[in-house]
C-alpha cells in the first residue's frame, strides 16, 4: 500500500488548495512525485469546489424560505 503523506484530513477551501496548486507549478516543470502531489491536490480542489458549492446552495434556499416565511406572516 503506498503512503500518502501529504493527503490532509478535513476539509480545505478550494481557494487555500488551489494556492498549494500555484505554487507548486510556479516551480516549473514538475517531477514524478510533484505530478502525483498534483493530482492529489486537484481531487482536493473539486471536493472543495464541490463543497462550496452546495454549501452556497444550502444558504440560498434557506434565505428564499425565509423570505418566503417572511411574505406569508
Amino acid at each position: 500500500m503506498l503512503s500518502t503523506p501529504h493527503r490532509r484530513t478535513g476539509s480545505r477551501a478550494a481557494s487555500v488548495v488551489n494556492a498549494e496548486i500555484r505554487a507548486l507549478w510556479c516551480r516549473g516543470m514538475l517531477t514524478v512525485s510533484e505530478r502525483e502531489r498534483y493530482r492529489e491536490l486537484l481531487a482536493e480542489w473539486a471536493e472543495a469546489v464541490r463543497a462550496e458549492d452546495a454549501s452556497a446552495h444550502r444558504a440560498a434556499r434557506a434565505e428564499g424560505t425565509r423570505e418566503d416565511l417572511a411574505r406569508a406572516a
